[in-house]
Protein backbone atom coordinates (compact mmCIF):
# COMPACT_ATOMS: atom_id res chain seq x y z
CA UNK A 1 0.00 0.00 0.00
CA UNK A 2 1.63 3.52 -1.03
CA UNK A 3 1.86 5.93 1.94
CA UNK A 4 0.70 9.45 2.21
CA UNK A 5 3.82 10.79 2.72
CA UNK A 6 5.59 13.89 0.90
CA UNK A 7 7.85 11.53 -1.26
CA UNK A 8 4.87 8.70 -2.12
CA UNK A 9 2.77 12.09 -3.43
CA UNK A 10 5.77 13.45 -5.32
CA UNK A 11 5.95 9.79 -7.32
CA UNK A 12 2.36 9.48 -8.07
CA UNK A 13 2.20 13.32 -9.71
CA UNK A 14 5.44 12.75 -11.58
CA UNK A 15 3.51 9.98 -12.69
CA UNK A 16 0.28 11.34 -13.52
CA UNK A 17 2.01 14.16 -15.30
CA UNK A 18 4.31 11.38 -17.47
CA UNK A 19 1.27 9.64 -18.23
CA UNK A 20 -0.33 13.04 -19.50
CA UNK A 21 2.59 13.51 -21.16
CA UNK A 22 2.30 10.31 -23.19
CA UNK A 23 -1.08 10.43 -23.96
CA UNK A 24 -0.89 13.92 -25.11
CA UNK A 25 1.81 12.63 -27.29
CA UNK A 26 -0.78 9.48 -28.36
CA UNK A 27 -3.12 12.02 -29.08
CA UNK A 28 -1.50 13.62 -32.04
CA UNK A 29 -0.02 10.85 -33.55
CA UNK A 30 -3.56 9.40 -33.72
CA UNK A 31 -4.88 12.58 -35.02
CA UNK A 32 -2.19 11.56 -38.23
CA UNK A 33 -3.64 8.32 -38.53
CA UNK A 34 -4.97 6.66 -41.65
CA UNK A 35 -8.08 4.65 -40.55
CA UNK A 36 -10.86 6.73 -39.42
CA UNK A 37 -11.26 4.65 -36.17
CA UNK A 38 -7.41 5.60 -35.10
CA UNK A 39 -8.28 9.13 -35.94
CA UNK A 40 -11.71 9.64 -34.44
CA UNK A 41 -12.19 6.99 -31.99
CA UNK A 42 -8.47 7.06 -30.39
CA UNK A 43 -8.03 10.36 -30.37
CA UNK A 44 -10.65 11.20 -28.59
CA UNK A 45 -9.96 8.51 -25.96
CA UNK A 46 -6.63 9.45 -25.25
CA UNK A 47 -7.75 13.16 -25.50
CA UNK A 48 -10.09 12.34 -22.58
CA UNK A 49 -7.08 10.17 -21.08
CA UNK A 50 -5.01 13.13 -21.30
CA UNK A 51 -7.48 15.69 -19.51
CA UNK A 52 -8.12 13.14 -16.31
CA UNK A 53 -4.27 12.69 -15.94
CA UNK A 54 -3.63 16.30 -16.59
CA UNK A 55 -6.74 17.11 -13.70
CA UNK A 56 -5.09 14.74 -11.14
CA UNK A 57 -1.48 15.88 -11.65
CA UNK A 58 -2.63 19.61 -10.73
CA UNK A 59 -4.99 18.72 -7.97
CA UNK A 60 -2.18 17.02 -6.00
Amino acid sequence: MIGRGPTAEGVLTAAMWAAATLFALNTLRNLSGKHPVERIGATALTAVLTALCLVIAVGR
